[in-house]
């Protein structure tokens, strides 16, 4: 009896991506821990759950490790730098930002799951990516939920940029608020929720922490260090 929930919850876990779909696994009541190597051909800076499965970003290209089949490399994009990913599986996208320019670029997760199956031609057809705004130079991005409203905040070189989910019909991240001429420049940024409502975007640089109120758009420092 007590092994039953553990069989349950290792088969919900397969992954949405089962490279291959004719592997039957052994019945157990213990998950299976495994152990991959592969060597790519350039530096990783990137990488991200999909399912069970990985992703990787490289200098040159985004790649799917199988942790549900026989722990096959599949390379799903070449030629793009990827330098930071997370995987939204409700929205059905894969937010990165990428390219030489620095580009913020959402991929569809069904498009990259047809790149190794090939069984849907109606996605095969379909543009599987499209951009965020017109937003080059990104440095930095976090994807922050607050009453089940999906924010997407953006460091840029010199601004901050906020985006919210549109759901259906838009289906996509629209523009929100907009922080620019900011006294230093981002490198890293978070959005936070105080008393309850108010939002306030808070990011790092060089010189320390600082933080935006969003209704007001007032920026000033949370702590700056001596050294």
């Amino acid at each position: 009896m007590k092994g039953e929930p553990l069989k349950r919850e290792f088969h919900r876990k397969g992954s949405v991506v089962n490279v291959n779909p004719t592997n039957i696994r052994p019945q157990s009541d213990t998950p299976e821990i495994r152990k991959y190597k592969k060597k790519f051909n350039a530096e990783v800076l990137c990488a991200g759950l999909w399912g069970v499965n990985l992703l990787v970003g490289t200098e040159n290209g985004l790649w799917l490790l199988d942790r549900s089949g026989q722990g096959k490399v599949y390379s799903l994009i070449s030629r793009r730098r990827f330098q930071q990913m997370d995987v939204l599986e409700g929205l059905n996208v894969l937010i990165t930002i990428s390219g030489k320019k620095n580009k913020l670029r959402l991929y569809y997760l069904s498009w990259l799951r047809n790149k190794i199956l090939h069984n849907d031609p109606d996605v095969e057809k379909r543009q599987g990516w499209t951009s965020v705004g017109d937003l080059e130079g990104c440095v930095h991005y976090k994807v922050v939920r607050y009453e089940k409203i999906k924010f997407l905040v953006i460091a840029l070189k010199n601004a901050v940029e906020v985006y919210a989910w549109a759901p259906k019909p838009y289906h996509k991240f629209m523009a929100f608020k907009s922080f620019r001429s900011l006294p230093q420049k981002p490198m890293s940024v978070d959005l936070t929720v105080e008393e309850g409502q108010r939002l306030k975007v808070i990011y790092g640089s060089l010189s320390g922490f600082h933080a935006i109120d969003v209704d007001s758009g007032t920026p000033y420092d949370l702590y700056l260090p001596t050294h």
